[in-house]
């Protein structure tokens, strides 16, 4: 599990499929794997979550997923709850950015754009993805 703290109100959450399964398929396993990591955080990172997220979900083929989490206002009523607002998405739009060229550079159709190199998750090997989520950033997208 990787964990990046954006700003105050900005977080995201990568989950390798070998540590930590995350399933989407239906409701109740949703809940649970949510339910999962944010223990995971609270215990690995030592940070409480707590408030109302709007959470959107890249889910990577064989490889893990990617949580992206947004406040949207504390919680007021209610001392230390979660509330979150869940937003599924592909994953053909999700990219690694890297600044060191050589970690990548067995790879095909690598992107440079502002001074970065960008390689889409899809052409990724399932036994890279360890080695390679430490040294990059996880981006929705291109500028």
């Amino acid at each position: 599990m990787k964990f990046s703290i954006v700003d105050n109100n900005k977080f995201s959450i990568y989950v390798n499929n070998k540590y930590l399964e995350f399933k989407n398929d239906n409701e109740s396993n949703l809940y649970n794997s949510l339910k999962k990591i944010l223990i995971n955080v609270r215990k690995k990172y030592g940070i409480n979550i707590y408030g109302f997220f709007d959470v959107d979900i890249y889910e990577i083929n064989k490889i893990g997923t990617i949580l992206k989490f947004e406040k949207k206002d504390d919680d007021e009523f209610i001392n230390k709850t979660v509330d979150l607002k869940i937003t599924n998405h592909d994953n053909n739009n999700i990219y690694l950015k890297f600044s060191d060229y050589y970690l990548i550079n067995k790879y095909k159709n690598i992107k440079f754009l502002n001074k970065s190199y960008y390689l889409n998750v899809n052409e990724i090997k399932e036994e890279d993805i360890d080695k390679l989520i430490e040294f990059c950033d996880i981006t929705i997208g291109l500028c």
